[in-house]
């Protein structure tokens, strides 16, 4: 059990099972801040206010800040590959290149 101090000053617990929990949404979050307020006004300060976890229990799950940012990236280009590889399977030829390019959107 790991113990850390929310911002309510309230106690919490979390087990090891609860960290890959916590940093998909931490990076859901991210991504989120990232299509509202863009990359530059995306902080960490925000992001564990709304995960509800601690500065200090955000860097014991990363790093750096930068970690964190890497992982966003990486998940969405993965779900970048996915659209595009299902938009082609669906859509075959030119036509679903096409396609593709009409709907795609990046965040």
């Amino acid at each position: 059990m790991i113990l850390i101090r929310g911002t309510d000053l309230m106690a919490k617990n979390f087990t090891e099972e609860d960290i890959p929990l916590l940093k998909q949404k931490l990076r859901e979050s991210c991504a989120q801040s990232w299509k509202t307020k863009g990359y530059k006004l995306t902080s960490i300060d925000t992001l564990t206010n709304e995960v509800g976890i601690s500065i200090e229990f955000f860097y014991r799950l990363y790093k750096t800040k930068e970690e964190l940012f890497l992982e966003v990236l990486s998940m969405i280009q993965n779900q970048l590959k996915e659209q595009w590889h299902s938009m082609i399977q669906t859509n075959s030829g030119i036509e679903g290149f096409n396609f593709f390019q009409q709907k795609s959107h990046p965040l």
